[in-house]
């Protein structure tokens, strides 16, 4: 769990860090607008992988990826947003992991009401 709070706390240091808001354009002739820019919360998130890793030790690829779904469903900055954002192997194996921890859950609740 150390992981994934020191991942998301670095990510969201780069978030703070390269976020910038702005009006550009002139009022005068209509042409004005508001300006957000800066790294999102998955550009965050890849950005700080590796001093995490570096920090805590390499993980395997699903662990990844199931670290991704916690993110994903537990994170502020989380939700639908970030996985349409996924690159369509970062999606796969978020996805895989979701069918999995579905899997396993179900063999779980099946274990119990055969052993009452």
């Amino acid at each position: 769990m150390r992981f994934v709070e020191s991942w998301c706390d670095r990510a969201e240091k780069v978030m703070a860090e390269t976020h910038d808001e702005y009006f550009e354009g002139d009022p005068r002739d209509g042409t004005e607008r508001f300006v957000t820019e800066g790294d999102s919360p998955l550009e965050s998130l890849r950005e700080t992988l590796q001093p995490t890793e570096a920090e805590f030790g390499a993980l395997p690829a699903q662990w990844t990826a199931q670290m991704l779904l916690v993110i994903a469903a537990c994170w502020g900055h989380g939700g639908d947003e970030l996985f349409e954002e996924m690159t369509v192997f970062e999606k796969k194996m978020v996805a895989d992991m979701a069918s999995l921890v579905n899997v396993k859950a179900q063999e779980g609740a099946v274990d119990v009401s055969t052993n009452s």
